[in-house]
């Protein structure tokens, strides 16, 4: 960390400027003590302490999708399960139902939500709502419709990222730095690199190094991030084996290998700590 500081041509110095002069305080606030001190900090201790407890792995994030007119007490049940293991960080992904999101958001204060919308979703009804959450973050993909997006969003001071579905023909434009460059000019705080699935491995593992060289460099103003390799780096950090985990709009869980139909293994029908049991136990335990 302290080498990294050092560079004082890092693009980070302008990240920082920009975060500061344009993002609300309390958000920034809130939402990095959700994320850092309550998720990566103390979430980190109770999560190895129920580890041991309930003799199963549990993720530092959970991934979720969220339909239109579809959040049920079972999310809610589920997110107030996952805090109690010392889960505070959440993706959402919206299936037009950002609406959804923020509310779903609302009744957690102690969480961080990064909640993954269209562009078309983001609107002045939208940035209301959101203005009033400081413990939410929106991204959104980079397309033909992300300026506007972002424009909105820069001017409310709420935290905001773009993200990119990428593909093996995205390659040459992910390693040049072209794809980091023209996102970077909408001023996002994070960039993220999707795989779209399936995704052969030796292509996640050439962007995720592309990735991880682009951040040491600290030539962006913004940070370059690869969604699923970066998800299992730091869960790994807090306890191996590392894990992915998320949930369907069905309830139904989701790891990296994709869809777990696996009886049992659906939220709206188990608990968190159940279905964790079932799916990762422990290694030497049944």
């Amino acid at each position: 960390a302290q080498r990294l500081l050092s560079n004082e041509q890092s693009g980070y110095y302008t990240l920082v400027k920009n975060t500061i002069s344009k993002m609300n305080e309390e958000t920034l606030l809130t939402f990095s003590m959700n994320l850092g001190y309550n998720g990566l900090y103390q979430g980190a201790v109770k999560i190895r302490e129920q580890e041991k407890n309930l003799q199963c792995s549990i993720p530092w994030s959970i991934n979720l999708t969220i339909i239109e007119g579809k959040v049920f007490d079972q999310h809610h049940a589920l997110i107030r399960q996952g805090e109690e293991m010392g889960i505070h960080t959440w993706h959402l992904f919206s299936n037009h139902g950002i609406h959804d999101c923020i509310s779903l958001a609302a009744k957690h204060p102690d969480s961080a939500f990064v909640i993954f919308s269209s562009s078309h979703e983001i609107n002045l009804t939208v940035i209301d709502l959101a203005q009033e959450l400081p413990n939410i973050a929106l991204v959104i993909p980079f397309d033909a419709d992300a300026d506007a997006a972002c424009s909105l969003l820069s001017a409310s001071g709420i935290l905001f990222g773009l993200y990119y579905t990428y593909t093996q023909k995205d390659l040459p434009k992910i390693e040049s730095g072209e794809l980091i460059e023209d996102m970077e000019q909408l001023c996002p705080i994070i960039s993220i690199l999707h795989p779209k699935f399936p995704c052969e491995t030796e292509l996640r593992k050439r962007v995720y190094a592309w990735v991880t060289a682009a951040r040491m460099e600290q030539k962006y103003h913004t940070i370059p991030w690869e969604l699923y390799c970066d998800m299992l780096l730091v869960d790994s950090v807090i306890s191996e084996p590392a894990i992915w985990v998320g949930f369907d709009e069905y309830g139904q869980l989701c790891t990296e290998n994709g869809v777990d139909r696996t009886f049992g293994r659906n939220v709206y029908k188990n608990d968190l700590p159940y279905i964790l049991q079932q799916a990762f136990p422990k290694k030497g335990t049944t």
